[in-house]
């Protein structure tokens, strides 16, 4: 952290260097700034995350047990659709979610 408050993101890389019998001859140290990176992923996520808000997440898949499910649904997403599934069923599941969104959309106006 520097004196103003500013924090300040390091990748620390340490070489050692042997001779030719195998004993170590030195060390090489690089210490690298890495602040933007790490600013600009947090800014990513940030913006991930507003648009993961607008948008619905579906698994379509062949996991069909109940902890895969689970699964899914803990990580967010909004529907789970199994295969094999019909044609009805992957329509039916996008009206549904695109339903859904419409009302998130007309309550956020």
């Amino acid at each position: 952290m520097r004196k103003d408050g500013l924090i300040i993101y390091t990748s620390l890389e340490i070489k050692v260097i042997l001779k030719d019998d195998g004993s170590t001859d030195f060390f090489v140290t690089t210490i690298k700034d890495i602040t933007q990176r790490k600013l600009a992923e947090a800014a990513l996520m940030e913006s991930a995350t507003r648009f993961r808000a607008t948008l619905p997440f579906v698994f379509l898949t062949a996991k069909a047990e109940r902890v895969d499910f689970r699964d899914g649904m803990d990580l967010g997403a909004d529907d789970y659709l199994t295969k094999p599934f019909t044609r009805d069923d992957l329509l039916r599941m996008i009206q549904t979610r695109l339903g859904g969104q419409r009302a998130v959309d007309e309550k956020n106006q």
